[in-house]
């Protein structure tokens, strides 16, 4: 699980909850096939996982890291219902905890989150959403993308809703608009803040083996008490600080064989952020994502490389002398094994390294872990 990611919480959100929807519209998709007499399509989903692992850099440092083992225990609970008279409900809980062997530097990590969703279909293929969702975090991040901290235990809670409305277009296309708003509350140091995100988002199913996603995203952030970097401009009547965020992402997604074991997943990103004050929190973030997954009889694999790169106006290097840039390479592989209808092995590696000209911002960590998982 990365910690660079100056979003972090949203980041998390949108892997698990897109794992979530892909779900719920693969079932979704099998309605068509049931008989009019049928009331419903239903299922509840149950996964339980467990196992060990070791960090080599617990704290993202960058001089003298620690290594510690921990034990992994986690939850995933899956559940809709999609009705004949078009209506659909989904339910999604995922939790997390980690426990270190040793208290010091740090004692564990968690994180949960839980999501509900009810979809109406309206008419001419126009449907609309409301959801709402729970996130608890409790994990050291790196927050030095758009903080005045490095490394920090970050605990807190968050909630949301999250309207949203639909159009199937002729052609395979689907336009949507998502207005999800946020309520964040950390424990000290970190500041409470309140955000609005409204996105907007074209698909196309180029064929039986492909998709193309376009979003575009638009992002509020307002502080409760954190102010702006410098002082308050003429035209200013407040120093509280806010970050308002552009971002675009294109993601294309592949099979590469007529029998579905091989699919080729490519994101492309960009983000742009302001802030409020003399922009010292400004800049431009470009990332590139590739993933490939195997999944045949009872072996999966997935795999994965992405890099992120950082452009500020205006903060600069540990001299002073040049803007400063980080860059962010991850790289990860998972495996799993069905030993029987619902027990499966697993084991995971990820790997995660940052480069800067600002000395703090540089670091390297690995993560190995192997357990088990139980589905029912």
């Amino acid at each position: 699980m990365s910690r660079s990611e100056q979003h972090f919480c949203p980041l998390i959100r949108t892997l698990v909850s897109f794992a979530f929807i892909t779900i719920v519209h693969a079932q979704s998709e099998r309605i068509d096939a049931i008989s009019e007499d049928v009331m419903s399509l239903s299922d509840m989903t149950y996964n339980l996982r467990s196992g060990i692992g070791v960090k080599d850099n617990v704290l993202y440092s960058n001089k003298d890291p620690v290594s510690r083992s921990y034990a992994v225990m986690g939850l995933d609970l899956t559940a809709f219902q999609i009705r004949s008279d078009e209506r659909e409900f989904s339910a999604f809980l995922s939790a997390d905890h980690e426990q270190y062997f040793e208290s010091d530097p740090v004692d564990s990590e968690s994180f949960v989150l839980a999501m509900i969703e009810y979809r109406y279909h309206l008419r001419d293929n126009w449907w609309i959403g409301l959801g709402s969702e729970y996130l608890y975090i409790d994990q050291l991040l790196d927050l030095s993308a758009d903080d005045d901290f490095n490394i920090v235990q970050a605990t807190g809670h968050s909630f949301g809703v999250l309207p949203s409305i639909e159009k199937k277009l002729a052609g395979d296309w689907i336009v949507s608009l998502d207005v999800p708003w946020r309520r964040q509350y950390y424990k000290d140091p970190l500041d409470d803040y309140t955000e609005a995100a409204p996105e907007l988002m074209l698909s196309y199913k180029t064929g039986q083996y492909s998709q193309l996603r376009v979003k575009a995203n638009l992002e509020y952030r307002g502080y409760d008490s954190r102010t702006i970097h410098g002082a308050l401009s003429p035209h200013q009547s407040s120093d509280i600080l806010n970050f308002e965020r552009l971002g675009f992402d294109l993601r294309y997604r592949h099979y590469l064989d007529h029998s579905r074991k091989w699919r080729s997943t490519t994101v492309l990103g960009f983000l742009n952020n302001k802030d409020n004050g003399d922009g010292y929190y400004n800049y431009d973030r470009f990332t590139a994502k590739q993933e490939l997954l195997y999944k045949a009889n009872s072996l999966q694999i997935r795999s994965g490389i992405g890099l992120s790169n950082y452009h500020y106006a205006n903060q600069k290097d540990d001299e002073q002398n040049q803007l400063r840039r980080k860059r962010v390479v991850r790289a990860e592989i998972r495996a799993s094994y069905d030993v029987r209808d619902s027990l499966k092995v697993f084991s995971a590696y990820s790997f995660e390294r940052s480069l800067s000209n600002s000395s703090y911002d540089n670091y390297r960590a690995n993560n190995v872990s192997f357990g088990m998982e139980w589905e029912f």
